[in-house]
C-alpha cells in the first residue's frame, strides 16, 4: 500500500515578516492614551513581546492602552507596524 502527502509551506519559519513601513505612535512612552497616524475606522492589533495579541480595536482618533501592563508592545494597523512602551508606576510612585 502506497500513499503520498502533499503540503505547502507559506512561512517556513512560522513568523510573519514585519512590515518595512512604519507607523507613528505618540506619546511614546505612554501611560494611557496613544495616538496613531492611521485613518479612523482602521483595525489596530496590539501584541505583547511574546507575539500574543493582547488587544484588537477599531481606531477612532485614539487608543486607550491604560489597561495594559507596563512593558514593550508592538502595534499593527493597515499593513504597518510600530512599537511603544506602556509606562507604569514603580512601588506605587507615579512615573
Amino acid at each position: 500500500m502506497a500513499f503520498s502527502i502533499d503540503f505547502y509551506v507559506t512561512d517556513p519559519l512560522g513568523v510573519a515578516e514585519l512590515s518595512h513601513e512604519s507607523l507613528s505612535a505618540w506619546p511614546n512612552p505612554t501611560n494611557g492614551i496613544l495616538h496613531l497616524d492611521v485613518m479612523d475606522g482602521a483595525f489596530v492589533g496590539v501584541f505583547g513581546m511574546t507575539g500574543r495579541m493582547v488587544m484588537r480595536e477599531r481606531y477612532e482618533g485614539q487608543l486607550d492602552v491604560s489597561g495594559l501592563a507596563p512593558g514593550l508592545y508592538a502595534i499593527k494597523a493597515e499593513g504597518c507596524s510600530a512599537r511603544f512602551v506602556k509606562s507604569g508606576s514603580l512601588n506605587g510612585l507615579p512615573k
